[in-house]
């Protein structure tokens, strides 16, 4: 998934060049129509329609993006009793074979009612190889968990290119 900056900035290039080519166009076809137009009026009428050109495709491209996955939040999460000191464990997987069991109990990297402990799985299994993190991560807020799964439901399956690339330097 694209992020919002990403978004923004492709939006810009594609407006960029687009405008490049408006302008030109309108210098050379419209004459052709009667219309005589002078270069403050062709940059002035650009501006307006670039303006219009970046809020429009800007917007399209967020709807197309959340529409694409819709996000998993911490307010999407079911606790249950853990079975450990006490305490509470939700676990979650996700459609690209990762997923996360988030925690508070006694022993946990808690300090408080407010955190939480989250492990990132891949395909059941505890996973300490991703770009998130090499381990559990203590100590979140509610809103640190949903940062955190939004990045972990974004992970690609690594693991199978992985996989493919050590069978082929077995060989």
């Amino acid at each position: 998934m694209q992020t919002k900056t990403m978004s923004f900035i492709e939006s810009w290039a594609n407006i960029a060049v687009g405008y490049t080519i408006n302008f030109i166009a309108n210098m050379t076809i419209l004459p052709l129509f009667g219309f005589n137009i002078t270069v403050k009026q062709n940059l002035t009428l650009g501006v307006i329609y670039t303006v219009i050109s970046l809020v429009r495709s800007y917007c399209i491209r967020r709807w197309f993006n959340r529409k694409e996955i819709e996000m998993k939040t911490f307010k999407d999460l079911e606790f249950k009793p853990h079975s450990i000191g006490n305490g509470l464990q939700a676990i979650m997987n996700f459609p690209n074979g990762y997923g996360i069991s988030v925690v508070r109990f006694d022993g946990s990297y808690t300090s408080n009612d407010q955190e939480w402990e989250l492990a990132i799985f891949h395909n059941g299994c505890l996973c300490y190889d991703t770009p998130i993190t090499d381990d559990v991560i203590g100590h979140l807020t509610a809103s640190g968990v949903t940062n955190i799964m939004e990045q972990v439901q974004q992970l690609k399956e690594l693991h199978k290119e992985l996989g493919m690339y050590l069978e082929d330097k077995e060989n």
